[in-house]
């Protein structure tokens, strides 16, 4: 077993615990939505972290109901571009939303 796949199963199984509604009440996400929330954040994290030209870049990633929501900080609009078009190949990922801000802009 590879790093990456203990730590992904490490990580998908402790943020799930802490994401999960038990409520049941109007807006509270079941466990599997949350499961697959976690998974599809952990697969985009992991693909930005794969791609060579990513790996210095300092993006966040969180995911709600399918939708991924990009943050942080990139060197180049090259390197946005590949971000979201590496979110976008994502199996479970429904839509993009990119907040992602170009260094020395504001």
């Amino acid at each position: 077993m590879d790093k990456i796949g203990e730590s992904t199963r490490r990580s998908i199984n402790e943020t799930s615990q802490h994401r999960v509604s038990t409520s049941g009440g109007e807006g509270a996400i079941s466990e599997s939505e949350s499961l697959n929330d976690t998974v599809i954040t952990l697969k985009v994290k992991e693909a930005i972290l794969n791609e060579p030209y990513l790996r210095s870049e300092k993006i966040r990633v969180e995911t709600f109901e399918g939708k991924v929501h990009l943050s942080g900080f990139v060197s180049t609009l090259f390197a946005l571009s590949k971000a979201i078009e590496i979110s976008r190949g994502i199996k479970g990922v429904i839509d993009v939303k990119d907040e992602v801000r170009l260094m020395g802009q504001h």
